[in-house]
C-alpha cells in the first residue's frame, strides 16, 4: 500500500503518491496540463510554505498560489485560460477583507470578482464555454448588496455585472454543467 497522505495520482495501473501529499482534508482537484490543483482544509502541500488551503503540483512538487488561503477551506476549483478560480470558506486573501469566498488567481495576483463580498460559503463552480459567465452555488446570502442573491449567482467578467438567481434549484449552462439545488 502505497501512503499518498491525502492526494494521490493513478497511471491506469497502480496509485503513487503526489509529493508528500497534505497534512489535512483535501475537498477538489482539477487538472490543467501537467499542474494538478488541490484545494481543501489543509495548512500543508508537500511541507511547502504558503500553501494553505489551495496549492499547484507541477514538476514533483507543490508551489502556492500567490501566499495561500489561510484560515480557510477550498470547495471548488475552476480552471480557463490559465485562470485558476476558486470557490469555499475564505474571510480575506492576502490580507483584503474584499476577496472572500470566491476569488480569481490569475498572473501571480489574487483578486475578487466583481463586487461579490457576501456572507457564507461557495460551493460550487461552474464556467460557461467560452467563459462568458462564472456560476456560484452555495450557502451565502446578500451578495453585492442584493438582499434576493440566495443560494446561486453568476458574474460576467468582461462587465464585472453579478446577477442573481433567487433561491433557485437548478442552474443549466448551455446543457454543458449544471448546478443541482444550490447546496441548501
Amino acid at each position: 500500500m502505497v501512503d499518498t497522505s491525502r492526494i494521490a495520482k493513478w497511471d491506469g495501473a497502480t496509485w503513487s503518491a503526489l509529493g508528500t501529499g497534505m497534512d489535512n482534508t483535501v475537498y477538489v482537484v482539477a487538472v490543467n496540463g501537467a499542474n494538478v490543483y488541490a484545494g481543501g482544509d489543509f495548512s500543508s502541500a508537500g511541507g511547502v510554505a504558503d500553501t494553505s488551503g489551495i496549492a499547484k503540483f507541477s514538476g514533483g512538487s507543490w508551489s502556492p498560489l500567490g501566499s495561500g488561503l489561510p484560515f480557510s477551506y477550498i470547495r471548488d476549483i475552476a480552471l480557463i485560460d490559465g485562470d485558476v478560480f476558486v470557490g469555499g470558506y475564505f474571510p480575506a486573501v492576502d490580507g483584503n477583507a474584499d476577496i472572500k469566498h470566491l476569488a480569481k488567481f490569475s498572473g501571480g495576483t489574487w483578486s475578487a470578482l466583481g463586487a461579490i463580498a457576501g456572507s457564507g460559503q461557495v460551493d460550487a463552480i461552474a464556467i460557461s464555454p467560452g467563459g462568458e459567465s462564472i456560476y456560484a452555488g452555495g450557502v451565502f446570502t446578500d451578495w453585492a448588496g442584493n438582499t434576493n442573491s440566495d443560494y446561486i449567482a453568476r458574474f460576467e467578467p468582461a462587465s464585472t455585472t453579478i446577477t442573481v438567481n433567487t433561491n433557485a434549484d437548478e442552474l443549466n449552462v448551455d446543457g454543458d454543467c449544471s448546478l443541482r439545488e444550490a447546496m441548501q
